[in-house]
């Protein structure tokens, strides 16, 4: 977490690595293909160093970000463009992501999904906010709390900063891109999308002569690599590590996992319908029906992004206008400095 504001002194996750003559760094931004960038940042380092591994998918989400860093430390803003050895020149690159859609995906990915730190620290702020409205102000706290649901309109009024919620509890899953990379201090060379991945990925990994350390998928392989990597890490948070066990079952976490593909247009909704599948027994049967239930269904790119676009309509529009209005100006630096629209007609018509 940190608090709001931006400044030259603060630290930022700023990543380097040397390429031959080449100093390479990256400033990280949650939710804009920030596995991928650390996970190539990880394998270069051979960070952790064991077990080794043979290929950036070898390293599993939970080790890139919930693991110690050992070669690559936060630094500074102020001291990025003071790297340079001599003969050295430096190649900084960031990525950006539309505001609306970065912050439903926070959404899914930390409350729809069990996530510890969200569910504990931030959820807890949300709920003592949801509690001073409704109840009495000096309630104790139920010390299971943290297992109750999130509602999104909650989350969205958390993010924008109701002034309510004390500053030290923004947390950089939300600041805006600007104020996490500056990049009138970072000074990036290159600005990619998300939005525009997998070329801007490519464009960065030739410039960097990296491009051997990743092959071309298929639609149907990228999305299998995404159930894959986010049924993993829910599975190895709440089954191996043991990280909210008491507010989530087997069968919650299939449900919650189901619910998260859905939303993210990986699943039909049908799959929702009628009662759960049998509970799974281990990581390997729940790969394999994830797996499974996407193949069988057989989703074009088309179908995954009308479905991801339609429940973010959804979401957004259940939202009163004064709320809209406050993430527009909570993200307009971003929606300035990136070119995105601030007012995208399929959220702001008719409201």
């Amino acid at each position: 977490m940190t608090s709001r504001g931006s400044s030259e002194d603060k630290e930022v996750e700023v990543f380097s690595y040397r390429r031959g003559k080449t100093l390479m760094m990256f400033c990280n931004v949650h939710k804009a293909a920030s596995t991928f960038w650390l996970r190539l940042f990880r394998f270069l380092h051979r960070d952790p160093p064991s077990p080794p591994a043979s290929s950036l998918d070898g390293i599993s989400k939970y080790r890139v970000h919930l693991t110690p860093f050992n070669q690559s430390r936060p630094l500074p803003l102020a001291r990025v463009t003071r790297m340079l050895r001599p003969g050295e020149e430096a190649f900084r690159f960031m990525f950006t992501r539309d505001p609306y859609s970065r912050l439903w995906s926070v959404y899914i990915d930390k409350f729809v999904l069990p996530d510890f730190f969200f569910w504990s620290q931030l959820g807890s702020v949300i709920k003592d906010e949801r509690r001073w409205k409704g109840t009495n102000p000096k309630e104790k706290r139920h010390p299971f709390d943290v297992c109750s649901d999130v509602s999104f309109r909650e989350f969205v009024e958390y993010a924008v900063h109701d002034p309510s919620f004390p500053e030290s509890h923004v947390d950089d899953h939300i600041l805006p891109v600007s104020q996490t990379c500056d990049p009138c201090s970072f000074q990036p060379h290159f600005i990619g999308r998300l939005e525009d991945m997998p070329e801007t990925s490519k464009a960065v990994l030739g410039r960097l002569n990296l491009t051997s350390l990743t092959k071309d998928h298929t639609f149907q392989e990228h999305v299998l690599s995404q159930i894959r990597t986010v049924a993993e890490f829910v599975y190895e948070t709440v089954i191996d590590r043991r990280h909210l066990r008491h507010c989530v079952s087997d069968e919650d976490m299939q449900d919650r996992l189901l619910r998260a593909f859905v939303l993210s247009g990986y699943l039909p909704p049908e799959v929702l319908a009628g009662q759960s599948p049998p509970v799974v027994s281990s990581l390997s049967c729940l790969l394999h029906r994830m797996e499974k239930l996407f193949l069988a269904f057989n989703r074009t790119t088309d179908e995954v992004k009308r479905q991801r676009q339609l429940y973010l309509t959804k979401a957004y529009r259940s939202l009163p206008r004064h709320l809209l209005l406050k993430i527009r100006d909570y993200y307009k630096a971003d929606f300035d400095s990136f070119g995105y629209n601030p007012e995208p007609p399929e959220l702001f018509n008719d409201l």
